[in-house]
C-alpha cells in the first residue's frame, strides 16, 4: 500500500457508479475526517496518472473533507480485469444500486466482447444473477428511476416488472415506493393481477370462439351439369336415369 496525491488519481471513463446518495456521502465525509481512509483505494498506473478501479465514493470523500493524498493497492491490471476488480468490491460492499450495476455490466460485456457466462466467469457469480441483471434493460423507465435512487428494492422491482399490464405497474411501483412493501407482497400482486387478466382473456377468446360457431356459414357444391359453383340452399334435385344423364352431360 502507498499513498498518492488526490490529483494524481483519475476517474475513468465508464463509471460503475451512476448515482450517489447525498446522505450516505455526507456520513461517509464524517468518517473520513475523524478516522482517515481505512480501507485502501484501488488503482492502476497510466500514462502520467493513476487510474481508478474501486473507492470512488472514498475519493470523493476524500476531496469533500479536503483530504491531499488518499492511501492506494497499485494493481498492474488490463481493462477486462480491471472492470471485473472494480464490480466484484463494489458487489461485496453493496454499494452499487442493481440498475447502475446491470448497465455498467451491459458495458463492460460490449466493450470486452464477452458473453453472459463469461461475465459471470470473471465476477464468480452464477450465470443466472447476470441474466437477471440484463433484464433490467427491458423494465419501465419508471421502476428503473425508483431503483436507482434507492427508493426500490431489486426484489419488489423485479416481482412488479413481471406484471402484465402496463397500467398497474406504474401504479404499483408507486404504491410501492410509498408504502415500501415486501417481496412476498409484490408477489402476490403479480399472481393476482395477471391471474385476472389471464382469465379476461381466455373469455374474450371463448367469446370470439362462440360467435365463429354460430355465425351462418355459405357452402357452395359443384353442379354436376355445368360444373359451377352453387350454394347448397339453391340446388336442386331430380330423379333422373343413368342413361339420360348421360345424354345430358354430352348435351351440355
Amino acid at each position: 500500500m502507498v499513498e498518492l496525491r488526490v490529483d494524481e488519481v483519475k476517474l475513468p471513463d465508464a463509471l460503475m457508479r451512476q448515482t450517489v446518495n447525498d446522505e450516505k456521502m455526507e456520513g461517509l465525509a464524517k468518517s473520513i475526517r475523524r478516522w482517515g481512509i481505512v480501507v485502501p483505494l484501488i488503482v492502476r498506473p497510466m500514462e502520467g496518472h493513476y487510474e481508478l478501479i474501486a473507492g470512488m465514493r472514498r475519493l470523493m470523500a476524500a476531496e469533500m473533507v479536503g483530504l491531499e493524498v488518499v492511501p492506494v493497492i497499485v494493481r498492474e491490471s488490463d481493462d477486462g480485469e480491471s472492470e471485473a476488480v472494480k464490480m466484484v468490491e463494489n458487489r461485496e460492499r453493496e454499494e452499487v444500486n442493481a440498475v447502475d450495476e446491470a448497465k455498467y455490466m451491459a458495458a463492460v460485456m460490449e466493450r470486452n466482447g464477452w458473453t453472459q457466462k463469461e461475465m459471470a466467469k470473471e465476477l464468480g457469480v452464477s450465470e443466472g444473477l447476470v441474466s437477471q441483471r440484463m433484464k433490467i434493460a427491458t423494465w419501465s423507465d419508471t421502476t428503473k428511476r425508483a431503483v436507482a435512487a434507492g427508493n426500490l428494492r431489486f426484489s419488489v422491482a423485479r416481482e412488479i416488472e413481471q406484471i402484465k399490464d402496463d397500467r398497474e405497474k406504474e401504479r404499483l411501483v408507486r404504491v410501492a415506493v410509498d408504502s415500501g412493501v415486501s417481496p412476498n407482497v409484490a408477489a402476490q400482486w403479480r399472481r393476482e393481477i395477471n391471474a385476472a387478466l389471464e382469465a379476461e382473456q381466455m373469455e374474450v377468446a371463448m367469446e370470439t370462439t362462440r360467435r365463429i360457431v354460430h355465425q351462418p356459414q355459405t357452402v357452395y357444391v359443384t353442379c354436376q351439369t355445368c360444373e359451377g359453383a352453387v350454394k347448397v340452399e339453391e340446388v336442386v334435385f331430380v330423379r333422373i336415369c343413368a342413361e339420360c344423364w348421360e345424354i345430358m352431360k354430352k348435351g351440355k
